[in-house]
């Protein structure tokens, strides 16, 4: 199974993400289960989808805990405490932004 949680603010496209990752998931014969896990208001209030793929019948449809993967649009998301806790040791942290690692650890909690 692989789960990934996507960070960011309404109105970033953090739901469109997940229905593309949805989509090339099924594409790929696999099984895909997304749910947000933050209510949507408007744009620029704090949201977050926890999306799964696997190839057989996915069973636990609850938000993710501990992604293999997260997508983060907004570097300042990274101030949330969520956004990090329980990425998996070998998991990947994807975060679009022009600052480098450096500032980036210095600046948060990575």
């Amino acid at each position: 199974m692989t789960d990934i949680c996507i960070y960011g603010w309404a109105g970033q496209g953090v739901l469109a993400t997940a229905s593309l990752l949805a989509e090339a998931g099924i594409e790929e014969e696999q099984q895909v289960f997304s749910i947000p896990d933050c209510p949507y208001d408007s744009g620029g209030t704090p949201l977050s989808v926890s999306v799964r793929i696997e190839k057989s019948p996915i069973r636990d449809h609850s938000a993710v805990s501990a992604p293999d993967f997260v997508i983060v649009p907004d570097a300042i998301v990274l101030h949330r405490p969520e956004v990090t806790t329980g990425l998996k040791d070998k998991g990947m942290l994807l975060i679009d932004t022009k600052e480098s690692v450096l500032n980036l650890k210095s600046a948060t909690r990575l």
